[in-house]
């Protein structure tokens, strides 16, 4: 369950014959999704504990299981809720010249919870459990109607070391900065040169992290993975965080010839820079070392430093009224006339990567 409230109110002032500015502010309050039956639950880091929220008697599994802990009165949705999403919106147009403007604008943008990370509060056990069969090699021991479908009432049931999901109740909603600015000038009679400056800033950006990930071992000592994690007790705790950042900064060139005399192009070319401490997402990515994202921080996946890319429509002159076949008629017309070329061509450099 979860209600969003979204308000805005946005206005364009003509302050002169030249000048227009577009304001705009816009709120947004997305309620934490929250599960109907309190079927939820996280890793406390404080207590290193699992607590989830519901009653140990509304337990389905009744054997006594270490890490857990039951708190029937957990905050509904987990999250603490958000209440500072404001978005203001800012853009300008000036007029320098009669064939000359100047252009820009900025503007603060949030995120919305993507339903795939809520398993990541509902895969809480003992509501949702993965429990470890281990088979003899020599000697079967295991029998597919007894062993595959333990009962989770029986005070045999297999409890093995946990490894559970998990989220950060005070992290913040996910916002995104973005800027530009731009200068346009038109020449000739079907001409026109742009350039300008584009960026943005992502801050709180959501990442699938590995937060008891086992520190690395002194080389001429090394100790066992579970003495090396902040939380010996529990195996990997997949935590769906905010907290990673991101940016960009491009210099955008554009020139344009409007159609005219059968002819017409476009060319555009970027040189920018996108730089993050993780480029996935939730499609998960690699921190080689959980516990200082920073050190992650570089080029992204998707980084292309240089791009061009030009089209362009070209009519054949052929047909009436054109310099080949310019008073042909009838089957001739048909065959010769009403063609063009056009395409699309882009040279790029290639993406960087990170050795994992």
């Amino acid at each position: 369950r979860s209600k969003s409230l979204n308000f805005f109110v946005t206005d364009d002032l003509k302050v002169t014959q030249k000048l227009t500015l577009n304001l705009g502010l816009r709120y947004e309050y997305d309620q934490p999704f929250y599960d109907r039956d309190h079927h939820e639950g996280y890793f406390d880091t404080s207590l290193d504990k699992f607590v989830v929220g519901i009653s140990q008697a509304q337990s389905p599994i009744k054997v006594n299981i270490p890490g857990i802990e039951y708190n029937p009165n957990l905050r509904p949705g987990i999250w603490f809720p958000d209440y500072n999403n404001f978005g203001p919106r800012f853009g300008f147009a000036y007029q320098l010249t009669g064939n000359t403007v100047l252009r820009g604008g900025y503007g603060l943008f949030y995120s919305k919870t993507q339903g795939n990370e809520l398993q990541f509060k509902i895969n809480a056990p003992p509501l949702v459990f993965a429990a470890s069969l281990t088979g003899n090699t020599k000697t079967p021991n295991l029998n597919w109607d007894r062993d595959a479908f333990p009962d989770p009432s029986s005070p045999t049931f297999p409890v093995s070391t946990l490894s559970p999901f998990s989220i950060d109740p005070h992290d913040r909603t996910p916002y995104v900065q973005q800027w530009n600015f731009g200068i346009q000038h038109s020449f000739g009679k079907n001409w026109l040169a742009e350039v300008a400056y584009a960026g943005n800033k992502g801050t709180k950006l959501d990442e699938r992290v590995n937060i008891n990930q086992a520190y690395l071992p002194n080389p001429l000592a090394i100790t066992p993975i579970a003495t090396r994690r902040p939380f010996p007790s529990f195996g990997d705790v997949l935590s769906s965080n905010l907290q990673e950042s991101s940016n960009y900064s491009a210099l955008q060139a554009r020139l344009e010839k409007r159609f005219r005399g059968g002819f017409s192009a476009l060319a555009g070319y970027t040189y920018s820079h996108a730089i993050d401490t993780a480029s996935r997402g939730s499609g998960g990515s690699w921190h080689q070392n959980a516990h200082q994202l920073g050190e992650d921080r570089g080029s992204s996946d998707f980084d292309v430093r240089h791009r061009l890319t030009v089209s362009y429509i070209y009519e054949l002159p052929f047909g009436q009224g054109k310099r080949v076949f310019g008073n042909a008629r009838g089957l001739t017309e048909k065959l010769a006339g009403g063609w063009a070329v056009n395409g699309i061509s882009t040279f790029m450099t290639g993406n960087y990567f990170s050795v994992t």
